[in-house]
């Protein structure tokens, strides 16, 4: 059986969701010469099938452990579904108790994280290329940024230098002929050849040699790297530089270091919480509606506008991010068990304004999954949020903005 018809086969099988069929199909349009290894295909489907929600027996065994190690948590605290935080923030006449909960469970992981690293450091120090680069890699709206922050004051806490670096001051600017682009010509910035590698690469070489860089600053309104601005960076000895983006743990991108040299960070929010129905929380819905609230309170953009984007978001997860989490050193959750409660209030009625007739059939069908996804939650205020939460990445006023 060929690769092609058994990848089918597989696929039509599992029933998977229409953005990975849509994947899959697209992949086998393009001529034979630049089709995926079969590794890659496997674990593009592998991917989707958990994202989903929809295993079959092929899944990543380090994102299972992920969520079964959150829903052991879960259930220590009796927040194992959404009725039962519901139930917890009524009982307790408000949300505080249950968010400092599930802030403290976030502190401990990043604790050991910074753990992690600092031990890798110590067994490396002697090496001809110690770790000095931490990867910060995971699909749109996990919460990098926050992660990022907090995990620099951690280090810094276990006395290492930490200087920090976007992959998004390194896109390639529209105009730039190399921009890669769609089969519809549209401009594809979800693929990793979509950031100038050659003069990533070279920053990094000088700042591990001690030398001072002023690296990029991407404007995403004008569609290219400011003309009269950018940063100026350098490693302090002994310092790490922790860098972020969704194409981190893709060797691609940084393929002139040393995979010695290199941590790798995986995150995602993988919630541990099961729906009335019996079903766990899908990873890519609650994503979803973190990014619809945060286009919305952030950038003025409507619902509507956020699930276009959705098919071309997804299907470069599942190519370009989600086969290379099996590279990462460290799975980090970034769920909050009461988080989906609090961004109702916003997200509900953005998709509630949505009408079939502008939608189109195809998302309508996903704002009705979305509504009835929204409707197992209750909703709760955000007064005892902290501002150090990565959720205020998507509410606002976080203090890291």
């Amino acid at each position: 059986m060929s690769l092609k018809d058994a990848a089918t086969q597989r696929i039509s099988a599992a029933c998977l969701d229409v953005v990975l069929k849509e994947t899959i199909a697209n992949i086998f349009s393009q001529p034979q010469s630049q089709w995926p290894s079969a590794d890659t295909l496997i674990s593009t489907v592998a991917y989707g099938l958990l994202s989903s929600n929809k295993t079959t027996g092929t899944s990543n065994l380090s994102q299972k452990a992920a969520v079964a190690e959150a829903k052991k948590w879960a259930a220590a605290v009796d927040l194992s579904s959404a009725a039962a935080v519901s139930a917890k923030i009524k009982s307790d006449g408000g949300p505080t108790k249950t968010v400092l909960l599930a802030e403290a469970w976030h502190d401990k992981q990043i604790g050991e994280v910074a753990q992690a690293i600092r031990l890798q450091r110590v067994a490396t120090q002697n090496a001809a290329t110690p770790l000095s680069l931490i990867l910060i890699a995971g699909p749109s709206s996990a919460g990098k940024t926050t992660f990022c922050s907090k995990l620099s004051m951690h280090l810094r806490c276990a006395g290492i230098k930490p200087v920090t670096l976007s992959t998004d001051d390194y896109y390639l600017a529209r105009a730039d002929p190399r921009h890669p682009r769609s089969t519809d010509g549209s401009l594809n910035f979800e693929t990793v050849e979509a950031l100038d590698i050659g003069r990533l690469n070279v920053d990094l070489n000088r700042l591990f040699k001690g030398e001072t860089v002023e690296t990029p600053i991407f404007n995403f309104v004008t569609g290219g790297a400011e003309k009269d601005k950018t940063r100026r960076k350098s490693l302090p000895k002994g310092g790490v530089l922790i860098m972020e983006g969704i194409f981190c743990l893709n060797p691609k991108l940084t393929p002139q270091v040393d995979r010695q040299a290199k941590f790798g960070i995986y995150i995602a929010p993988l919630s541990p919480l099961t729906l009335a129905d019996g079903t766990d929380v899908r990873e890519d819905y609650v994503r979803l509606v973190r990014r619809i609230s945060r286009d919305f309170l952030h950038r003025g953009n409507s619902a509507l506008h956020t699930l276009r984007k959705y098919e071309s978001v997804r299907a470069g997860e599942l190519l370009n991010i989600f086969p290379f989490v099996p590279d990462a050193d460290f799975i980090y959750n970034s769920s909050l068990v009461y988080e989906t409660h609090v961004l109702k209030k916003t997200v509900k009625p953005q998709l509630e304004r949505i009408s079939e007739e502008e939608a189109g059939p195809a998302l309508y069908k996903l704002v009705r999954e979305m509504l009835a996804f929204l409707d197992s939650f209750e909703e709760a205020g955000a007064k005892a949020i902290p501002a150090t939460s990565v959720l205020m990445e998507f509410i606002g006023e976080s203090v890291f903005e």
